[in-house]
């Protein structure tokens, strides 16, 4: 295979080290296995089915992953598929599984660098009870082996059915934003440790892209399981029960992920790919090999790089674990707002199946830059969405150019969802834009054109230069955790500050903001 491979790709935007302030990395021990884990209560001890819907990888000389299941960090024998895919996971036994009468840990471990691939379990009174339905997953791989061209839904007109509440949060729908297509692209975490060298390679019959960003230092921080509780009065993603188990009901659960650090907004990269010239039919290839810069967690993701094309993908990490014939799809939508903006972008659920995962795309490449699965609590309140549903907010360094949406279930691989934006506060608004105007919702004046300071930026001998086209009001240091360093009222145009006036006092990278009381600019330095 020959391809330009320089061309196309974006070059990784990586910290060297982690930023001041970062929580402290929790490393499992070199070859120690990785665990993907659920926590589920059930009324009265006994003896359940359970079963789970995963993808094992293949390995290198090993064969299909093999997980093994513990229950409350106990081994209770091991799963050993023989295919690849997304498929039902029993244990090889078929026994059941003790459980105690209230919380229990279900955790599947397997050897990395990849995480266990453990979407949902389901625990039951018999078997039949605890097993999943294939038949979705099914039809949407025999769609996109067939290489179906799903075109995006044609655009609704927007909601004009605002209500009160919502107009007083500040909601903005964009037109285009409604009923977007939400299939299932696949995604994959991975462990990886600060120096180790990465090879990703991808072959697809269609263009697409592979999205590669640092999720978390630690499983725990990350890689928050929801609590299943199967009880009458649960939030959580469960069906009620009476209390005795004979009234036991079929649970699914799902593993859900926190909001991403700020650390991915310099450390991700997006890879396109290439036509192959040596591949008689014409595939579409994608390598990339690089360092690792920060010890953590990384999530791989793919999808097409056209709007609405359904298709598949194979995926090689390093030669040694390999994923074939997954699902990708793409439904993007363009939003953009300058960097330093604040504002909270989230979907609404059009149908009970919807879960989606949000994606922010930014840093002039389209790169991921904040992602989402499930919604914070208070936020599922606030808003009125569905436990299910995504959430974003955070400071951007960089300007965002866009979101799309990917459904978190392959096991209901298809539905629909709302994308929505706040703006959080209202006397500073960001700029949003769009192919079309927003529909206000009780926001009279959301600016189109943006008005920021254009400057220059330099550090000499522990000092910061700044020349601007125009006066500026404040000036702002952060860390690249998002934190404030500190501000100075600057009122000139231009100035030589001491970096640490501005509460810089160790080497490292930070966002220096210019305010001209109209618009924002950001700009990172490089204190030595």
């Amino acid at each position: 295979m020959r391809l330009n491979i320089k061309s196309k790709l974006i070059p990784i935007l990586a910290l060297m080290s982690a930023p001041m302030g970062a929580p402290a990395q929790e490393i499992p021990e070199p070859g120690s296995p990785l665990e993907t884990s659920f926590l589920v209560t059930v009324p009265a001890s006994g003896e359940y089915s359970l079963a789970a819907w995963g993808c094992p990888s293949l390995k290198k000389g090993i064969g299909y992953t093999r997980f093994e299941v513990l229950v409350n960090q106990s081994s209770v024998g091991w799963i050993s598929p023989t295919r690849g895919g997304f498929q039902q996971l029993s244990l090889d036994s078929d026994s059941p599984v003790a459980l105690n009468a209230g919380e229990n840990t279900i955790a599947f471990s397997a050897e990395g660098p990849d995480y266990p691939c453990v979407e949902t379990v389901k625990i039951g009174e018999t078997a039949a009870q605890a097993s999943f339905d294939q038949t979705a997953y099914d039809s949407y791989l025999s769609h996109a082996l067939a290489g179906d061209v799903c075109q995006a839904m044609a655009e609704e007109e927007s909601h004009q059915d605002i209500s009160e509440t919502e107009a007083l949060s500040g909601l903005i729908l964009f037109p285009g934003l409604s009923q977007v297509p939400l299939k299932y692209s696949v995604y994959r975490i991975f462990r990886w440790t600060r120096g180790d060298s990465v090879m990703i390679r991808t072959s697809s019959p269609v263009d697409h892209v592979v999205d590669v960003f640092y999720h978390s230092t630690g499983y725990n921080h990350g890689l928050t399981p929801l609590s299943g509780n199967l009880s009458e009065n649960s939030d959580a993603e469960t069906m009620s029960i009476g209390n005795g188990t004979s009234d036991l009901v079929p649970i699914e659960l799902k593993l859900g992920y926190a909001m991403s650090p700020t650390q991915m907004q310099g450390i991700n990269y997006r890879g396109n790919s290439e036509v192959s010239l040596t591949d008689p039919n014409a595939y579409e290839a994608n390598v990339r090999i690089w360092s690792v810069p920060l010890t953590g967690n990384y999530m791989v993701a793919c999808r097409s790089a056209q709007d609405g094309v359904l298709s598949t993908v194979d995926i090689d990490i390093n030669g040694e674990t390999q994923l074939d014939s997954m699902p990708i799809y793409c439904a993007q939508r363009q939003i953009e707002q300058r960097a330093g903006a604040d504002i909270g972008t989230m979907t609404k659920c059009t149908d009970s199946d919807a879960d989606p995962i949000l994606f922010i795309e930014g840093a002039d490449a389209s790169r991921v830059v904040g992602f989402n699965d499930d919604a914070p609590t208070d936020k599922v309140t606030q808003y009125g969405l569905s436990s299910k549903d995504s959430y974003v907010s955070k400071t951007y360094f960089v300007k965002t150019t866009g979101v799309h949406v990917s459904n978190y279930s392959s096991l209901n691989p298809e539905s629909t969802c709302d994308i929505w934006a706040r703006v959080l506060d209202s006397s500073d608004l960001p700029v949003l834009s769009n192919t079309q105007s927003p529909v206000a919702v009780g926001l009279a004046a959301i600016e189109t054109t943006s008005a920021s300071p254009c400057a220059s930026m330099s550090v000499v001998n522990g000092h910061l230069v700044i020349k601007t086209d125009q006066s500026v009001n404040l000036l702002r240091a952060y860390d690249m955790m998002g934190n404030m360093c500190g501000s100075l009222d600057l009122m000139a145009s231009e100035g030589r500050i001491g970096l640490w006036e501005l509460g810089i006092s160790h080497s490292g990278v930070y966002v220096i903001s210019l305010d001209n009381g109209k618009g924002r600019t950001t700009k990172k330095i490089v204190a030595r």
